[in-house]
């Protein structure tokens, strides 16, 4: 067809007013008026003929339109996918998931990673099959995670998937992405002893291998399991080395990877820190992780979540409050605006728990709330959470509520072997105890969180069990006992004096001394 008689067929239609025209030739475009004209326009065409029309059209954009192929490769897929072009369909399917991966867009990565994969079987019997396959299954698997969860069936289905072509002419780049999406989901479902294992076989493999971006990730991700096993002195030297691998990483190496992860490093090692007896450093740590992922250059709301994340839990330890207070607001906006489903849970979690230090009632009513969005299962972080809600209901005096719920929690962290906070839930136990008259099995809690404490070199907890046990003492008159064993450890510490729980611990210890001179 000449050029003439196509403008005047188009011309034409524009009369009849099938079609808009934008601008002029020969920069110019049409648009079907409505979607139903257009649908009975291409089903009056025979299958065959539409099928060459698109993948004339995919041809086209590809030779012709370099910029649609940079911009829209998702546009070019789907000609060449409705052309039967299917090798060319999936590399452009492929990209087209990976860039909108690239922009947090996770929803659409989801979608486009799944055209692809669907094409997948088209290359049974072909070397390049199961390699091409783990090319899309773990992008997926990123996106999917950050939406549905960790522990969501379809997040498990593509993992195991994965793990299953690992070997079979897939990468070494491949082997290890489909480790840490492994390790990600024995994680997130505070299967610690697997996930520890799995972040050894990880980092045994990058080791050998000598590649930095899997050293990088292997040591973040032994680091974080070991940091919430309570094994903090060991995860601080891998997160630190973490950290300091990333910065000699090749930043084009990324592609498996949608999570900053020095970001995430960070955010893990501002909770060690803290537990073993660094608050100020802490506190720099998280503010350098929410700096680093404000200021990437494409927004990765995935790192954001988990650095606003960083900020928000360390008030359970014992940050300020009111300073966590505005993150929290910003948690849960953020990751319920990009659907970050655990992140979300997890915000609502900790707004309850700061809303429970003004208003106990109320924030007992959104903690159990939160709680019970989770679900019933083992997860990640569930100890802890039970624990600062069984606190809540003993203030409230709800004893046998607050006892259900500790009981449940020390039994889940021993279960689970997710120690990180085990020393303060046996702390909080001998608290109950004590409220129901029982001072022996209390002050056994309290030397009982002193030594996991120890045994963890979690200075923190170790200060809060002894500050709990001194006042018990004390109350007894064995003020000397009081003296002897918190004065060391308070003396212990070099940094954050102004912080609440030092400051209570500073307090009794002049107390103490004060009545031993008497």
């Amino acid at each position: 067809m000449s050029d003439v008689t196509l403008q005047a067929a188009l011309s034409h239609l524009v009369d009849a007013e099938l079609l808009f025209q934008r601008g002029q030739p020969p920069s110019v475009r049409y648009q079907f008026k409505h979607v139903l004209v257009q649908d009975t326009a291409y089903a009056s065409m025979l299958k065959s003929r539409r099928r060459q029309l698109h993948a004339v059209i995919g041809r086209l954009l590809e030779t012709k339109f370099p910029e649609t192929v940079e911009i829209e490769p998702e546009t070019l897929a789907h000609h060449f996918t409705m052309g039967g072009v299917n090798e060319i369909a999936i590399t452009h399917w492929l990209r087209a998931g990976r860039k909108a991966l690239s922009r947090s867009a996770f929803n659409d990565a989801i979608n486009l990673l799944t055209k692809g994969l669907a094409l997948i079987p088209l290359l049974d019997g072909r070397p390049e099959r199961n390699m091409t396959e783990l090319d899309f299954l773990i992008p997926l698997g990123t996106a999917l995670r950050a939406t549905k969860g960790f522990t969501a069936i379809e997040t498990r289905r593509v993992n195991l998937r994965a793990r299953d072509l690992l070997g079979t002419g897939s990468t070494i780049d491949q082997d290890m992405a489909v480790m840490q999406q492994l390790w990600n989901g024995h994680h997130q479902s505070a299967e610690h002893d697997v996930a520890r294992t799995v972040a050894r076989q990880h980092l045994s493999v990058a080791t050998r291998q000598g590649t930095v971006q899997a050293m990088t990730n292997a040591h973040r991700s032994l680091g974080i399991t070991l940091c919430v096993m309570g094994a903090f002195s060991e995860a601080r030297r891998h997160l630190e080395q973490s950290i300091r691998l990333y910065e000699t990483r090749d930043p084009s190496t990324t592609q498996y990877h949608s999570s900053n992860d020095r970001v995430l490093a960070l955010a893990f090692l501002s909770w060690t820190l803290w537990l073993l007896g660094y608050p100020l450093q802490a506190l720099e740590a998280a503010k350098t992780a929410l700096t680093l992922a404000r200021g990437m250059r494409v927004e990765d709301t995935f790192a954001t979540g988990m650095a606003l994340h960083a900020h928000v839990r360390l008030a359970t330890f014992g940050a300020d409050p009111e300073w966590a207070a505005p993150f929290t607001e910003e948690m849960v906006t953020h990751c319920t605006r990009h659907h970050l489903t655990n992140y979300t849970k997890w915000g609502h979690f900790h707004h309850g728990f700061l809303l429970s230090l003004r208003d106990p009632m109320q924030g007992e009513h959104a903690m159990a709330a939160a709680l019970e969005s989770e679900g019933k299962t083992a997860g990640l972080y569930r100890p802890q959470h039970l624990g600062l809600l069984s606190a809540v209901k003993l203030s409230l005096g709800r004893i046998s509520d607050a006892r259900c719920l500790i009981t449940e929690a020390i039994e889940r962290a021993e279960q689970t072997n997710e120690g990180f906070a085990e020393a303060e839930l046996h702390r909080l136990n001998g608290t109950l105890l004590l409220m129901l008259g029982k001072s022996d099995e209390g002050e056994t809690e309290f030397k009982r969180a002193l030594l996991i404490a120890r045994e963890q070199d979690a200075r923190w907890w170790e200060l809060k069990a002894a500050t709990s046990l001194g006042r018990l003492w004390r109350d007894q008159g064995r003020v000397a006992e009081a003296y002897e064993l918190l004065a060391p450890i308070y003396n212990s510490f070099t940094e954050g004096f102004d912080i609440a729980d030092l400051k209570a611990a500073k307090s009794l210890l002049d107390e103490v001394s004060s009545s031993q001179t008497r």
